[in-house]
């Protein structure tokens, strides 16, 4: 019954109902089926539901001559247009996908859904980035997230999304990169296309390398550097993935953001400041605080550490994913931690940190897991207190290294400065100098010129 209305409305339709009470009784089906189909999977397969979906949006994508009706909350800002229409048979396709059933999504492949998807959006993402209302960011995000469900695991299907569904996200990336921060809902659209680049370009080697061709690791770095810290993880995860192609480290290197920035010294910037965020105690110039826990944040500080059930992740596991730092170490890991271009000395103070992330996370679980079995009283046998014991005494001697280092770069760093400073001092000193003998020889040619006896001398000497 939902689905009987869900055709093409033109003026040759055959209703008992005016056009426009049509169009109200349409979206309103169509906007139950988004909540319906996906509880009712064998009725929406009976009705050929996908079908008639990819049906309808080519018609509400063609020039025809219709102009919506409605006035409900459902044909909001499709007036005079087939926008709502096309709004919510998108979002019924995302409903639907969203459920993972792989034999609803390879009958949308087998319909034709990709080259329909990605011809729709790279018309889109041609269009000017603000021109974009609410609406349309919903139908592009969408779509860009139903793209990304029926490629996802599949290298065949991104096959298939190929080189035209890579251009179009390179559009929108490059569209949308200088309007991240416009109140319209862009990033949302951004966070959508850069999920879809993860599920149809990472993966697939000729979707890779058109990607790597296009620059595409030069606009994920310049959208890394323009967002928000809290769209960074996304972006930086997706970069992360894609340099297991060993093509992507060249681009990596090779970028410069604004003020010649190298993707290290971002990196760094990203480390620094969620460290400021999560409070982390640090002494001056960034040199770590108490070398037993060198990465504990304010947050696990005042929580403390509490007897938990052993299928539930402790703080120190928890805090891996809930900021930046393990994603940073894992990019330093293919950039390198010495001799990185881009840094200075106080950059390697943090960067002497990063290094060691690992073992520094290692001594924090150590840690925990210490203090938990105390609170559950819990006493191990002597070999294994031995070893953890001894454990925990090599990482916090590796902290304590680290701290050490982290002050010989202060001191070099200070050093340089000095060292600087006297250089620009003995430049200014030389300056000066040269135009006391400047001056002074002016002077002797007055003197000469002026003073006959002073001539005589000079023509003598």
């Amino acid at each position: 019954a939902l689905f009987s209305y869900v055709r093409p409305i033109n003026s040759e339709l055959t209703t008992t109902y005016a056009l426009a009470e049509f169009e109200e009784l349409q979206l309103q089906a169509l906007s139950v089926l988004a909540t319906l189909a996906p509880g009712c999977v064998e009725s929406y397969v009976t009705c050929q539901g996908s079908t008639r979906i990819l049906l309808m949006i080519e018609w509400c994508i063609e020039n025809q001559d219709f102009g919506g009706h409605g006035n409900s909350l459902y044909g909001e800002g499709g007036r005079g247009s087939k926008r709502a229409q096309l709004r919510f048979c998108i979002r019924l396709l995302r409903s639907i996908t969203s459920l993972d059933d792989q034999n609803l999504i390879q009958d949308l492949v087998d319909q034709g859904a990709l080259p329909q998807f990605i011809a729709i959006l790279d018309a889109c993402s041609l269009s000017p980035a603000p021109e974009n209302d609410k609406i349309d960011v919903e139908i592009q995000s969408d779509m860009l997230l139903i793209l990304a469900a029926l490629c996802d695991g599949e290298e065949h299907r991104k096959e298939l999304f190929g080189e035209a569904g890579v251009t179009m996200l390179l559009q929108y990336l490059m569209s949308y990169t200088k309007n991240i921060s416009n109140p319209l809902g862009q990033r949302k659209l951004i966070l959508a296309a850069v999920h879809c680049i993860w599920c149809c370009v990472f993966g697939c080697f000729n979707n890779e390398s058109i990607f790597l061709e296009r620059e595409g690791i030069y606009l994920l770095l310049d959208l890394c550097e323009a967002c928000s810290p809290n769209m960074r993880s996304a972006v930086l995860g997706t970069l992360i993935d894609l340099t297991e192609n060993a093509k992507t480290l060249v681009h990596v290197m090779e970028w410069r953001g604004k003020n010649e920035i190298t993707a290290a010294k971002l990196l760094v910037s990203f480390w620094i400041e969620e460290e400021k965020s999560m409070e982390v105690e640090r002494l001056d110039h960034g040199i770590i605080g108490e070398s037993s826990r060198p990465l504990l944040t304010k947050s696990q500080s005042e929580h403390g550490v509490l007897s938990l059930p052993s299928h539930v992740q402790t703080p120190a596991i928890l805090d891996i994913g809930d900021n930046l730092r393990a994603k940073i170490f894992s990019m330093f890991c293919k950039i390198g931690f010495n001799n990185v271009p881009g840094l200075v000395s106080q950059d390697y103070i943090s960067v002497a940190i990063i290094e060691k992330y690992m073992c520094f996370k290692t001594l924090e679980v150590w840690c925990e897991l210490q203090v938990e079995l105390q609170l559950e009283r819990i006493k191990l046998v002597s070999p294994d207190q031995e070893c953890m014991s001894e454990i925990i005494k090599l990482l916090t001697e590796t902290s304590e290294h680290v701290k050490k280092v982290q002050a010989l770069l202060v001191t070099a760093g200070d050093n340089q400065v000095l060292s600087e400073e006297q250089d620009f001092y003995k430049k200014i000193k030389e300056g000066y100098t040269h135009e006391m003998r400047r001056y002074q020889e002016f002077m002797n040619y007055v003197e000469r010129t002026s003073n006959p006896v002073a001539l005589k001398k000079a023509r003598q000497n």
